[in-house]
């Protein structure tokens, strides 16, 4: 390729997509992107509490991390989500305490849909590049370019499935660890 664009396309549920769609030469690469591992669940609660105007250094993180093992993006920010809401019934601070009740309250659909997240991670196993966390990556950071279209983005519906396309460019050079 002669471009620094990129075309990265998500499914929730690669089984529904034509092969034809999914073969080489028109997908350069498939990648599998597990649930987040501890250190980037930490980092998820910190975004979503700073996202409500909370001040994440009040809250056990490590914690809270700990106690959502299984749980994505989404349902770490419905754990907070439904904190707050808690907590503003009654009285006093939102804490780690109410995070944790509403983490205890959730069912993950790690929990609830196992067998087809394993049945994912199979089929990924030899077909998909899995992406590796921040924790275990060389690079610790990469820098967009002056001139990258970032967060530009199309919606396309493919059955029963909603794929965001994201375009962008990015400088090769990082810092290495």
């Amino acid at each position: 390729r002669q471009s620094r664009v990129f075309l990265v396309a998500t499914a929730n549920d690669v089984s529904q997509l034509p092969p034809e769609l999914i073969r080489k030469g028109r997908i350069d690469e498939l990648f599998f992107v597990d649930l987040p591992d501890e250190a980037v669940r930490a980092d998820i609660f910190g975004i979503h509490l700073a996202k409500r105007g909370l001040d994440a250094s009040q809250f056990d993180l490590q914690q809270l991390a700990q106690a959502s093992e299984g749980f994505s993006g989404a349902e770490i920010e419905q754990a907070v989500v439904s904190a707050v809401y808690a907590n503003a019934a009654g009285e006093g601070r939102l804490s780690s305490v109410h995070i944790l009740n509403a983490i205890s309250r959730t069912a993950p659909l790690s929990v609830v849909m196992a067998e087809k997240l394993q049945a994912l991670r199979l089929w990924a196993q030899d077909r998909a590049v899995r992406v590796v966390p921040l924790t275990e990556r060389p690079c610790t950071s990469i820098q967009p370019k002056s001139n990258s279209i970032n967060f530009s983005f199309t919606l396309v519906r493919l059955g029963s499935i909603w794929t965001i396309t994201l375009l962008f460019a990015f400088s090769e050079s990082c810092t290495a660890k």
